[in-house]
């Protein structure tokens, strides 16, 4: 979690940074520059290409930090897969790992080839955002010297500073109003406007984390994604791709293209087998194609609350019974300790001496002068002597 918040905070920054480059830079740098120099509009354009550079910067390292974390998060979905098939140990699973399964695996590769390429798709997405909302700028209260004049100009504060910060604000309110186009754009071009298998498992985990269980009409979108014939067959027979029937909730299409399928694919009994716990979401990675991943099934557990809140106590009590035992001994040890470094030598008292110290016997000691010879005990065992010694004892 913490390494989660750390991500974005500094994608935060980074976002931030990149907006004030290329904003403050364009706006007020540019307008301070016009009124040292006098060189009115002609010294905008300059100056908002270094904006423009500087933030284009910014956001490449944005972008990168993006495909990066996601790498990361593809990494800890598919740990358990990667390891049984590697036999590596899952904590040591690394990205490369993960590129490495791939290449046995579609649903793996098309995942990391799709987020490799919203690098470029994003890229391009923020310059498009960016020049358009630096010319929009530039016209509208720069103008260009000798073709063009400024129409807003005249609106502008009368103080530099404040006009150049207008001119900021206008700019980044025209590139966040322009980028969800771009975004659009940029993805259709790329091929990045419709889903995949992996991003339905993503989603169908995330269902699954909030304790909600999974219906087969959902995880069908992961074998239809993960086998495009099935997806233009949808196209071709209800007029849109799958992607399209999920957003419309089309629940009686969903239900006849699953009819179709289930059988072949085995989805309404994977879905039992996900919401009952015996495996996990990211195994659909690999039931998609045929394959398993080599990660054991895990017998469900069908024991009562009760039953599960006894075991809990049980377990419970047993260590804190343990860890109790534990902090005697160490008390007790140094107590001891204490002890013999002051030197304190305890003498046994006559109710902790054993019966046989008592008697004086004690280490295999032969009986004292104060033994046996005068005592109760010892004219007892002299008389039991005497029975043992009686032929009639001798005879049984």
């Amino acid at each position: 979690m913490f390494e989660e918040q750390r991500y974005q905070a500094t994608r935060w920054s980074l976002w931030t940074a990149g907006q004030a480059v290329r904003g403050t830079i364009s706006g007020v740098s540019a307008g301070l520059l016009t009124v040292a120099t006098g060189g009115g509009g002609i010294i905008f354009w300059p100056v908002a290409a270094i904006g423009f550079t500087l933030g284009s910067v910014l956001s490449k390292r944005l972008h990168d930090m993006d495909h990066d974390r996601e790498e990361e998060r593809m990494v800890a979905m598919y740990r358990r897969e990667i390891a049984a098939q590697t036999g590596f140990n899952p904590e040591q699973i690394t990205k490369e790992d993960l590129r490495n399964a791939a290449a046995k695996n579609p649903t793996l590769q098309q995942a990391i080839d799709v987020n490799d390429k919203m690098v470029s798709s994003n890229m391009k997405s923020w310059v498009a955002s960016a020049v358009i909302s630096t010319v929009i700028v530039g016209l509208m209260f720069v103008g260009i010297p000798g073709l063009f004049a400024a129409p807003l100009a005249t609106m502008l504060p009368a103080s530099p500073l404040a006009a150049a910060g207008v001119r900021a604000l206008f700019g980044a309110l025209c590139f966040n109003l322009a980028k969800p186009v771009t975004d659009y754009v940029s993805d259709r071009i790329n091929g990045l406007n419709r889903h995949t298998s992996h991003e339905y498992i993503k989603e169908l985990n995330h269902i699954r984390e909030q304790g909600r269980k999974l219906q087969p009409e959902q995880v069908l979108g992961v074998f239809v994604k993960a086998h495009p014939a099935i997806d233009q067959e949808v196209q071709r027979e209800y007029g849109v791709n799958f992607d399209k029937l999920v957003r419309d909730q089309k629940f009686p299409e969903m239900q006849k293209i699953l009819d179709k399928y289930d059988d072949k694919f085995n989805i309404s009994a994977l879905t039992e087998d996900i919401n009952n716990g015996r495996i996990l979401v990211s195994e659909l990675a690999y039931a998609a194609h045929g394959q398993k991943s080599g990660v054991e099934a895990v017998e469900p557990d069908t024991r009562s609350h009760v039953e599960k809140a006894r075991e809990a106590v049980s377990k419970a009590t047993e260590v804190v019974k343990e860890k109790a035992h534990e902090a005697a001994a160490h008390v007790s040890h140094a107590w001891q300790q204490a002890k013999q470094s002051l030197g304190i030598h305890n003498e046994v008292s006559q109710q902790e001496q054993t019966f046989v110290e008592r008697i004086g016997r004690s280490g295999g000691a032969r009986i004292g002068s104060q033994g046996f010879a005068g005592t109760e005990d010892a004219r007892r065992s002299q008389g039991m002597q005497g029975v043992i010694a009686s032929p009639a004892f001798s005879k049984r």
